[in-house]
């Protein structure tokens, strides 16, 4: 049977295990996130025109008189504005907006996306998380 010039959309399909393996493929602007795996492995695609997808993140917040770079949160994403921050007037806020924002991430019903959510102190991090909300399963 003949194909009549139809090409597949994704020159290469690879999976990977972990979230940083999977963040990297996506912020090189080259690959599609598919799926993931019966074996719980990340399926992403390389298109054959053009570039990947793009997730888009949420301007920077200011809450009170809260001093930028002291306490807050990152919020990052593989492609797009990648950063959105949170600046928190306390080190206590700058964790319970962390705890609140990685919760509000987690949320399958937002649908899919991958995030890295950091607690800055200072202009140090020192807290991080991986936030992989799962599109629907490759088959």
């Amino acid at each position: 049977m003949s194909d009549h010039g139809v090409k597949p959309v994704y020159e290469k399909i690879e999976f990977c295990r972990n979230a940083k393996a999977l963040w990297g493929k996506i912020q090189s602007g080259r690959w599609d996130w598919l799926g993931v795996h019966p074996d719980g492995k990340f399926v992403v695609g390389s298109p054959r025109q053009g570039k990947g997808s793009t997730m888009l993140a949420a301007p920077t917040v200011r809450r009170g008189d809260a001093t930028p770079s002291q306490h807050g949160v990152y919020v990052r994403t593989p492609i797009g504005p990648t950063t959105s921050k949170i600046w928190c007037q306390t080190q206590e806020q700058a964790r319970e907006e962390f705890r609140a924002t990685v919760d509000s991430l987690r949320d399958e019903s937002k649908g899919p996306g991958l995030y890295k959510v950091e607690r800055v102190e200072k202009g140090f991090i020192v807290d991080e998380e991986w936030i992989v909300r799962r599109p629907s399963t490759y088959r």
